[in-house]
């Protein structure tokens, strides 16, 4: 199902998808930004073409909890849950291909490196894991309370992980241990991190709606800056060297970091609904954003005027003359349900109908 969105100054936006059940969680182009994975509460993935702009495939019941996150491993894809677990799937057909498990908590977030990846968890740990072995390689100890996310520093063996207990820290894959924890500049839950331009700088966001600037060499605060949206930030994510976007509340907004003393806001756009999820494609050209109400939202940075990105926004207009002829309704969308891992929640998308406590670590 999709429909048009308002125009707005900081994008245009193209589309809105509601082919969930309940609110987004996570987004995530492949690589070379013709996929988009989006996940949800309602325990299921859905791949979208973003060339055809409608999905590809629906994974069901992927998890038997909420999915927390999703990545993408070449062709593959990678979800975390509240279930405690990590699945691999096959991203050409949806079909599931492991299960990891070596977590206690809910699983939070995952970054992918190669054939590696990193997930951090509400048990306080972060755990390294290898794709081909379905237990960790290696657990980090040391935050003393759930750990919203990690973020691997690219091409180096540093992953930097952000906690509930207001602290961030370093740490090197191969040793497993932490050696710079970054703490006394947010007065809350610290739910975010990203590398922004180099291993210099590491920007932060929190639940006090602050974003932080940190100079790692010496854990010291940067910058610090307000970002007036009365709300927890719940993404903070790199655009180009030296931009970042960050989403709170209903506001997206976007940012340039000017040298390492200050953060300008070069733009901004309200949504309906409170916002969850954000992704960017690698060109910063393309983002996506999931919302509380079960949306997701695709969009173009403002001032795009290339061949590719034209012809998309060509296709679709067409697209939706031709849905508006044939009803709100796309037909032929493979749907495919993962018959083992059923969740006792049934088909409902409501929390309080639900009957099971998913321990919501906020």
């Amino acid at each position: 199902r999709i429909q048009i969105l308002f125009e707005v100054m900081i994008s245009e936006s193209l589309v809105v998808f509601t082919d969930h059940t309940w609110q987004l969680s996570s987004v995530a182009f492949n690589n070379n930004s013709t996929l988009l994975a989006t996940t949800s509460w309602d325990r299921s993935i859905i791949t979208y073409n973003i060339n055809e702009l409608k999905p590809k495939y629906i994974i069901k019941d992927a998890h038997s909890l909420p999915i927390t996150c999703v990545q993408w491993m070449d062709h593959y894809l990678l979800t975390t849950s509240a279930d405690k677990t990590i699945s691999l799937w096959d991203s050409t057909c949806g079909k599931s291909i492991r299960t990891f498990s070596g977590h206690s908590g809910w699983v939070m977030s995952c970054e992918v490196e190669g054939s590696k990846f990193v997930t951090s968890s509400w048990d306080n740990t972060l755990a390294i894991w290898d794709i081909d072995h379905p237990q960790p390689v290696s657990i980090l100890n040391g935050h003393m309370a759930g750990v919203w996310s990690c973020s691997i520093l690219k091409n180096s063996k540093v992953v930097a992980s952000a906690s509930e207990d207001c602290t961030i820290r370093l740490w090197d894959q191969e040793s497993g241990k932490s050696f710079a924890t970054m703490a006394g500049g947010h007065n809350d839950a610290i739910t975010t991190i990203c590398w922004p331009a180099n291993e210099f700088i590491l920007a932060s966001a929190s639940v006090d709606s602050r974003i932080i600037l940190w100079d790692t060499r010496t854990c010291k605060v940067l910058t610090k800056i307000d970002t007036n949206t009365d709300a927890p930030i719940k993404q903070v994510k790199k655009l180009l060297d030296n931009q970042i976007a960050s989403i709170g509340g209903l506001c997206l907004k976007t940012w340039s970091i000017d040298g390492t003393t200050s953060l300008v806001e070069t733009g901004c756009r309200t949504f309906p609904a409170d916002l969850e999820c954000i992704t960017v494609s690698k060109e910063a050209v393309l983002h996506a954003l999931g919302d509380v109400s079960a949306k997701s939202y695709l969009s173009l940075f403002s001032g795009v005027d290339d061949i590719y990105h034209n012809n998309l926004k060509n296709k679709l207009t067409q697209v939706l003359e031709s849905q508006k002829e044939e009803g709100d309704r796309l037909p032929g969308i493979p749907v495919i349900r993962d018959e083992g891992n059923r969740s006792p929640r049934g088909n409902s998308s409501s929390c309080s109908d639900s009957g099971v406590d998913i321990g919501v670590p906020f």
